[in-house]
């Protein structure tokens, strides 16, 4: 899974590497968003735009990086993360060569 950091440029550090580690079976209610947020603008943003399932991430750790984790244009921006920067997630189910999904041989 890679996820691009708010306060980061795509195009120059890449994007956050991590797996998924957990996804909850059911959507989320306000509350929960809410205490994971502890942002009242956030919650309702992302309360209103339909049902939320959770995703945790595991981050994958770089200890080269200056920011400590592993990113897809090493080696990322300069300065360390903090908590709570907004972020968005790209699920990567499979990479698989365009012809072999047109022969179907995947």
């Amino acid at each position: 899974m890679n996820l691009q950091v708010e306060t980061v440029d795509p195009t120059g550090d890449g994007l956050l590497e991590g797996t998924i580690s957990e996804v909850s079976p059911l959507p989320v209610d306000e509350a929960r968003i809410a205490y994971l947020t502890a942002n009242e603008g956030l919650t309702a943003e992302i309360a209103g735009s339909g049902p939320v399932i959770e995703v945790r991430v595991a981050l994958t750790p770089d200890p080269q990086a200056p920011s400590g984790w592993r990113w897809t244009l090493p080696p990322g921006p300069s300065e360390r993360l903090v908590s709570g920067t907004p972020a968005r997630g790209r699920v990567i189910l499979a990479e698989v060569r365009p012809y072999k999904a047109f022969l179907g041989t995947v």
